[in-house]
């Protein structure tokens, strides 16, 4: 799931880049913040997630991940923050804005959000109860509104509720088996590593054997 476009690749080129600065300064990453989605003031209306706000997300969760959680007092409060604003989102889409995207745009959002605060809560124990029962009350809203369709705009349900609970069941409690590379690293990796990447020899072996994922459950871990 690689992003589509020159503004999302260079937002995380910018990302992997200030991951790599010994001595960063808060104000360059808070640039990048900027970008992203902003959490609304108590009764300040809705959250508004458009697609270049969603890929400005996903750079700063790479910076977050890749840095060794720098800044996560910063930044991981902002993350549990805005995967709360889910259920009650504005979804503005951009026709055009993607060549090739084949998930609803909230699906891809929550199933993006959440896959990355799985992988800070394998990293970070200080969080990880916060972040899974911050996830399973965003989830359990997502299925009273869908229990509820009576109650709320049914296209509304259909195109962005719906999807972003299938979204969340998809990545919620996931983490990698390596720790020296997220899920969300993996899901957008540098273009750098990908060009690097050759096909493996052939072994001999049967090439339609099955494939196992290297994803494990971190709910245990709690």
């Amino acid at each position: 799931m690689g992003p589509n476009g020159l503004f999302p690749e260079t937002l995380l080129h910018l990302a992997r880049s200030l991951a790599q600065i010994p001595d960063l300064k808060w104000l360059k990453v808070q640039q990048l913040l900027q970008m992203c989605p902003q959490i609304p003031a108590v009764g300040g209306g809705l959250c508004r997630i458009d697609q270049r706000r969603q890929d400005a997300m996903v750079a700063l969760g790479v910076f977050l991940l890749e840095s060794d959680l720098k800044f996560k007092d910063e930044l991981v409060p902002y993350f549990i923050s805005l995967v709360r604003c889910i259920p009650n989102a504005q979804w503005i889409e951009e026709t055009g804005y993607r060549v090739i995207d084949v998930l609803p745009m909230s699906e891809r959002f929550a199933f993006t959000i959440t896959t990355l605060l799985s992988d800070i809560a394998t990293k970070d124990s200080h969080y990880r109860d916060q972040i899974l029962s911050t996830l399973v009350e965003v989830l359990q809203a997502l299925c009273r509104i869908c229990q509820q369709p009576s109650e709320h705009p049914q296209v509304a349900i259909c195109k962005h509720v719906m999807p972003a609970f299938l979204g969340m069941s998809r990545a919620i409690g996931r983490s990698s088996q390596d720790p020296s590379c997220s899920l969300l690293s993996r899901m957008y990796p540098s273009s750098k590593h990908t060009a690097s990447q050759t096909p493996p020899p052939s072994s001999g072996l049967d090439q339609t054997s099955p494939m196992y994922s290297s994803f494990r459950l971190i709910v245990s871990d709690v």
